[in-house]
Order: structure tokens, then sequence, then C-alpha cells
């Protein structure tokens, strides 16, 4: 018998002297050649002096009872852990939108293979409008400024096959027009071709960066006119002054080859 039971099999012993009935009591032996074994024993009292018992070896009972336990233990494992990756998903998530909503941009996708369209609610209500596979081809390309549809179509069709087949990445910067509002905005749409045949991108608004760049240029453009000004003015003032200055000067100098009085000669100095 196994030391670590001897002791609960002694107290079922006692029970049974003292004329309790017992079944399915399961213990360790220890056999001669040192192999441990599990047996379940049952007993009965057929009368006030006789005891019949039952013994039977339950060793791959208890064998597949381990290994159903085991599994049970994976199996909790497994469902804590997919739980915590469930929940940094959420944060990640969380994150990302919050940072998305911080920038003004949006993230969406393409699958090639099932023709599938996918946008966060952060494209939709930049444009809108969702993009999905039922618009993209259609209402989609009449969100954008006319003056930049074929600029967009053009950039987009020229990389579309070379993207999908590779981790090709493009860009570009277009205004779109807002489905329900009609207010134009600066877009900058940019994209990675995953190499199986999807693409994952990012669309931002940059109207405020578009903005600032053609104050710039306007900025720009008045200090050069204003520059170009100055010059002609002065260009100008020196010719008007200097001409009559020339005639003063040959009058003076013609002055003094004549005869002069002392003190016509020191104011003609």
């Amino acid at each position: 018998m196994h030391p670590e039971d001897r002791a609960r099999v002694g107290k079922m012993q006692d029970r049974a002297l003292n004329g309790e009935n017992g079944f399915g009591f399961d213990f360790r032996i220890e056999q001669p050649s040192g192999e441990v074994r599990w047996v379940s024993n049952s007993w009965r009292w057929v009368s006030s002096e006789q005891l019949v018992g039952l013994l039977v070896d339950v060793t791959d009972r208890k064998a597949q009872e381990r290994d159903l336990d085991d599994a049970r233990a994976q199996a909790e494992s497994a469902r804590a852990q997919a739980e915590q990756a469930r929940e940094k998903a959420d944060d990640a998530r969380v994150l990302l939108t919050q940072a998305l909503q911080t920038v003004d941009a949006g993230v969406w996708g393409y699958d090639a293979a099932s023709g599938g369209v996918w946008s966060s609610p952060e494209v939709e209500a930049l444009f809108g409008a969702p993009l999905d596979a039922s618009n993209l081809d259609g209402p989609v390309w009449r969100l954008f400024h006319p003056d930049d549809r074929a600029m967009v179509r053009e950039k987009t069709m020229a990389d579309r096959l070379q993207t999908l087949q590779g981790a090709r990445q493009g860009d570009f910067d277009a205004r779109i027009i807002h489905a329900v509002t009609g207010e134009v905005r600066w877009v900058a749409f940019s994209w990675l071709g995953r190499g199986d045949h999807s693409v994952v991108g990012l669309v931002m608004d940059i109207t405020a960066r578009k903005q600032a760049e053609q104050d710039l240029a306007r900025a720009r453009e008045a200090a050069e006119a204003a520059n170009a000004a100055k010059s002609a003015f002065l260009a100008t003032m020196s010719h008007e002054i200097r001409t009559p200055l020339n005639g003063i000067l040959g009058m003076t100098q013609a002055l003094q080859r004549t005869s002069l009085s002392p003190s016509q000669g020191t104011m003609l100095d």
C-alpha cells in the first residue's frame, strides 16, 4: 500500500469492522516491481459475521481523470490568456481610436480576394459616407473634388496591381466633398500592400495644413511684391533726384568760371 494512503485506508477498515458498508473507496498500492496502481475497494456485510469485498484496478480510469483534469486546466489557462488578450486588444483599440480622433484620421482596408472593403468610423465621419464594396467604384468617386478625380483614379489604378502583389506603398493628397454638408476638405491618403492581396491604409484630414501652406504662399507673394515695389520706388526716386541735381551742379560749375565777388564765391563753394 502507498505510504500516503495507509492512514486513510486504516480509517476505512475501522469503519468496515464497525459494521458499515462501503463503495468505491480508491487508494494506491505498490507492486513488488515498484509500480504504483490505483484500486477501488467496495465491501458489504452479507451477515453479521460475513463481509464480502471487491477490489478493482482503476489505474486506467485514474489516468483518464488526470488527463481530463489537465485538459480542463489547460482550457482554463487558455481561456484566461484569451481574456487577457481581448482586454489588451480592447485597450489598444481605445488608444488607437483616441489617437485617430486627435489627428482627424481614420484607417481603411481592402481585400482583393473577397472584394471586401472596411473603414473605421472616423473615415465615415470624414467623408459623410462609409467606404464599402458597394460604393467604392461609384458613389465614393463622386465624393472627390471634380478637379482631383482624374488624378485620384490614375494614382490608385496605376498602383493597384503592384500594391496587391507586394509590399508597395502609395500616397496622394486630394480634396473631398462631404456627402452630407457639401464642405470641401483636404485629405491625405496613404496605403501599404501587405503582400497577400490586401491593403491597409490611413486617411487624414489635412485641411488646416493646406490652409497654412496657402496662407504662407500668399504672405511670401505679398512680401516679394512689397520688395519689388520698394526697389522700384527707390530707383524712381534716385532718378528723380539725380536729374535736377545734375543741372544745379552744372550751373554752379559754370558760375565758378565767371567773375564773382568774394562773397559770391563763398556762397558757390
